[in-house]
């Protein structure tokens, strides 16, 4: 009985070194049989490791912010009453008071028929600022190019999607336009990206700005 043991044993082992022999040549002939693959396209092979982009907007700063508000000059007194801010610029009716020493501001305009008071949107400064190029970065992320939102537009009519604007002379922008871009996130909330100093004046890209009107309050902080 011991002996048919130890035969039994024996051929198990046998055959499960047969079998790991087995799988060992099967790995290394299909590892052989990709050596091609990865040596004639080793640039496909990378994308199907990586699919996703992996150069990130440069965003180095919060440059700004909008605020509409029913009444702009009641407004602008009461921040600067607390904060002592200068206007840094005017965009037509909208006034950008500045935040420290600038350029950092946020700008207030007046709310339009059915609109309420609240956040329009927030200002990123981007490092090497380009349009081009951003754009087409945001286009890899899948924000895709869309048309500026209306006061019809639903919440999420435009998530996902970017847009530029010009300003003109009148609302304190060149005579040419002056360009800002816009994109929305998937929740539909607006983000500026621009210069890092970008301050809401004229210029191709918003980054000129006279010298700062004086606040005629010392502020309380």
């Amino acid at each position: 009985m011991k002996k048919n043991s130890a035969s039994n044993s024996g051929s198990s082992i046998g055959k499960s070194s047969s079998k790991e022999l087995q799988s060992c040549d099967s790995k290394k002939r299909l590892l052989i049989g990709s050596l091609p693959f990865l040596i004639v396209a080793p640039g496909l092979a990378a994308q199907s490791l990586a699919q996703e982009p992996t150069t990130p907007i440069a965003v180095r700063k919060l440059h700004s912010f909008g605020l509409k508000v029913s009444d702009v000059s009641a407004s602008v007194d009461f921040y600067q009453r607390i904060f002592g801010a200068a206007i840094l610029s005017r965009q037509g009716e909208a006034v950008c008071l500045q935040i420290g020493p600038g350029p950092r501001f946020f700008s207030i305009r007046e709310i339009e028929p059915g609109e309420q008071a609240g956040i329009t949107h927030i200002g990123l400064g981007v490092e090497g600022f380009s349009v081009a190029e951003v754009q087409a970065q945001l286009e890899l992320f899948g924000v895709s190019k869309s048309s500026e939102p209306t006061r019809e537009s639903e919440p999420l009519d435009h998530a996902l999607g970017y847009w530029q604007t010009l300003r003109l002379p009148a609302s304190g922008g060149e005579a040419d336009g002056t360009g800002e871009l816009f994109f929305q996130d998937v929740e539909g909330i607006n983000y500026q990206l621009g210069p890092i100093d970008h301050c809401g004046g004229r210029g191709a890209l918003g980054n000129i700005c006279e010298t700062a009107e004086p606040s005629a309050y010392p502020g309380l902080f």
